[in-house]
């Protein structure tokens, strides 16, 4: 999310054409509407993986809320 804010501030942007490297032009910052597709995108991917992990990371654990209720 941190690389597409600075993309959409024209602080991250590629460049493209030239030999090497050199002479390429800047590639345009992304418009507003095209910032927020790629934010939401990313969003969502990290909403899965962070999901995921919590799932890997409580496989085999006893989860009863009954014991809880006790105290």
């Amino acid at each position: 999310m941190y690389s597409i804010a600075r993309r959409g501030l024209g602080e991250e942007v590629k460049t493209t054409g030239g030999l090497f490297g050199v002479g390429g032009k800047a590639e345009p910052a992304p418009t507003p509407a095209e910032a927020k597709v790629e934010l939401l995108a990313a969003y969502e991917k990290a909403k899965v993986a962070y999901n995921d992990y919590c799932v890997i990371n409580n496989e085999g654990r006893p989860f009863e809320i009954d014991e809880l209720s006790e105290l």
